[in-house]
């Protein structure tokens, strides 16, 4: 189980574990600079679960263009804001293990996203 406190994000995240959980999905195999980059404009486009779920999937895209497999992590985040939303956190393995890298790279700890 991931200890959400023990890990807050230092762009702005705080301890939010939707915000952590959207972070380390478009950070994973992404450069943090690029996910800096792209981070503000998702959580100002949409900010809540519910925002995200129903975004256009080619918007997503857009924002995250040039961080690795951006047309794929934008599946996987409306996927993830849908299960989110639904109550069932993390039913997807991908998404699992991309909160896991998050949560346990020391590399990234304290550096924000």
């Amino acid at each position: 189980m991931i200890d959400w406190q023990a890990h807050p994000i230092e762009s702005g995240q705080g301890g939010d574990p939707w915000r952590i959980a959207v972070c380390a999905l478009v950070r994973y195999k992404a450069s943090s600079k690029a996910a800096r980059r792209t981070l503000p404009t998702l959580f100002e486009r949409w900010p809540e679960p519910a925002d995200l779920m129903v975004a256009p999937t080619v918007e997503i895209a857009e924002i995250l263009q040039g961080i690795a497999l951006h047309h794929r992590k934008a599946r996987q985040l409306k996927r993830l804001a849908r299960d989110w939303f639904l109550g069932m956190i993390f039913p997807n393995k991908t998404i699992a293990k991309a909160v896991n890298q998050y949560s346990t790279n020391k590399s990234l700890l304290g550096k924000g996203i």
